[in-house]
Formats: C-alpha cells, structure tokens, sequence
C-alpha cells in the first residue's frame, strides 16, 4: 500500500504509521443463512386451537425469513490480463482477477464502463472502482485459472500473441440505482499546500498529498486508499481521527493545517518491490455514521492477519440502502 497517515511526524518517538503492504488477494465465502420455523404440534383443540393458530400466524409474519435478496444477480464471467516483460505472473493473476470483477458488475448491471477486454497494466483497478457506481460485488468465487496464448492485433493489423492469465469467475451482484441522493460534487487529490485538480495526479516517492471533498447533502465522510492489487486502507475515520460529518456545500480538506502542524502527514511512497504505482482514493458519504472495515481482534480465528479488499467494503455497502450514501474517486501514479 503507497499511501500512509503519519502522526506525529517530525517529533521524535512519537511517530504512528497506517500502512499496508502489497499483498495478492485471497477470496473467501460468506455462508447465507435460512431460517426455517418448524413448530411442532401434539394435540390442540377447539378455541385453544384457533388461539394457538392466531398465534402462530402472528409469531411466522414477525419472524424475518433470510435469503437471496431479490436485487442480487449471479453471474459467471472471465477475466483476462496479459503476462509482459514489464508484468510478473503474480501481478497479471490480480490484474485479471480485477478484470474478471469489473466484467461481473457489468453483466449484472447490463451497464458498461469504457475499457480493454484485453488488460496489461493496473490501470483496470480505475476501471473496477467506475463500474461500482453500477453495481456492487457482495460475494466471489473464483471457478478456474489457467495461462493461456491468445491471438490479439496491433493498431497497424499485425497479429501478435500474448501470454495471458485467464481467471473464471462466479460473483454475487447487487446492481444500484446511479440516481442517488447523496453526491459528492467535488474531490480532488494533490500535493500538500498546492491545488491541483488534475485527473491523474503525479507524485514522487514519499511526496504529501491533501484531500478536499465535497458534497450535496448533510453527510458523514470517510475516505479509504485503494491498493492497485485491491487491498483497502481506511484513512478517516480511524483510531486517531473521530467521524467527520460536513453540512450541504462545505469543503473540507485532509489532513488541515491545524493538523498538519500536529504533526500530521498523508505520505505517498511506492509499494515495496515496485518502482512506480497505480492506485485510489475513495471517498464514501452517508446519511447516518456508519463504521465500516472493522478491526478483528488478533484473537479471532478470521483475524489471519488477513487484510481487508475493496470486495470486503462492497459486502457492508451493499446492507445499506443506496439513497443513503454516495461515492466519488480519484486515480493517482507514485513513482520511487
């Protein structure tokens, strides 16, 4: 992970760092749980048997039935990335799993974002975090993988074969309305003290940046970094930072400079192994103070040191109703 909160920086032992280290990314499955009500009956009579009956009907029309919601879709797909001289086996599974994830939402949500069938860099993570303005994945199962020669042309018409990584993919979607009440009508990612609302902001290794926000409604913000293999790190709110909730048309920036001059520094380095990055920032805005990716105890058998990915944070967005929260990002390249 490139992007790091720095507490304290520049005062001698008193320095905390939130970072993520690259990591591949691993699935798992979350079971769906059904509730059957099975009342067992000896021998009723009479008016005890209509009161029994009343009853019964009472306590099965209060009594919540769990299952697939309607609004869910399955969907079998494929991804597909290309094995380079400047891509590593290990990178082009990620690269295709998150192929595989965007081609998923699409399907579900019959609305396409602009990208290649066909990938060979990160920069299909941008394309994954567009498409889930469409539709959200809340669960995943990875079918088969294999390497694969397939045949491609060049723009001049010269056919040329590649090395690809194919993964199989089976996703549980749930499609949303991209009419939504909450919008974030501004975010922009730049180096700290400047203002540079550029599409694609450049930074250099260990550079700072700053993050202003926006939005349309009275709204709780938090904002996460989006690894370019997936993996999520919350910046705000956090163990250090109380939920920040801003009025219709505010603009705020992260970290301000009454922070900063605590000591406080959002870093921008490049994932270790790696000589440049291509990652995000996510900023999600709700009615009401939700607290999501929360900690698992070191105890817990799921803990694992497992670290959470943008499929963990769909999963709890998904359980909210979408006129409730909106959602904006940012791409950004680091370079060491």
């Amino acid at each position: 992970m490139s992007l790091k909160v720095l507490i304290g920086e520049g005062h001698r032992d008193c320095s905390v760092s939130q970072s993520v280290s690259q990591s591949v990314l691993t699935t798992y499955n979350n079971s769906i749980s059904f509730v059957i009500l099975t009342p067992h009956i000896n021998y009723v009579r009479g008016k005890n048997l209509v009161f029994f009956l009343s009853l019964l009907l009472t306590i099965l029309l209060s009594t919540p039935y769990i299952s697939i919601a309607e609004d869910l879709k399955e969907v079998t797909v494929e991804g597909i990335a290309i094995i380079g001289s400047d891509t590593t086996k290990s990178e082009a599974r990620i690269m295709a799993l998150n192929n595989a994830r965007r081609n998923a939402i699409e399907e579900a949500s019959g609305v396409y974002v602009k990208g290649s069938t066909l990938v060979s860099d990160y920069r299909i993570i941008f394309d994954l975090i567009n498409a889930s303005s469409k539709g959200l994945i809340v669960k995943e199962e990875i079918l088969d993988e294999d390497k694969r020669l397939i045949k491609d042309k060049t723009p001049e018409g010269k056919v040329v074969l590649h090395e690809t990584h194919t993964i199989k993919l089976k996703a549980l979607v749930k499609p949303l309305n991209p009419n939504r009440g909450i919008k974030i009508t501004k975010l922009t990612l730049h180096k700290a003290g400047r203002d540079e609302p550029l599409n694609m902001p450049l930074f250099n290794n260990n550079e700072e940046a700053q993050i202003k926000v926006r939005v349309n409604k009275d709204s709780y913000i938090h904002i996460f970094s989006i690894a370019q293999d997936g993996v999520v790190t919350k910046l705000l709110p956090s163990q250090y930072f109380p939920p920040l909730f801003i009025k219709q048309g505010e603009e705020v920036i992260f970290p301000k400079e009454e922070q900063r001059n605590m000591g406080l520094r959002l870093r921008v380095t490049t994932p270790q192994g790696f000589k440049k990055a291509l990652e995000s920032i996510i900023i999600i805005a709700t009615k009401d103070n939700y607290e999501f990716l929360k900690p698992v105890p070191a105890s817990s058998k799921q803990g694992d040191n497992k670290q959470p990915t943008i499929i963990d944070l769909w999963k709890e967005l998904s359980e909210i109703d979408s006129s409730a929260w909106g959602e904006d990002m940012v791409g950004y390249e680091v370079r060491g």
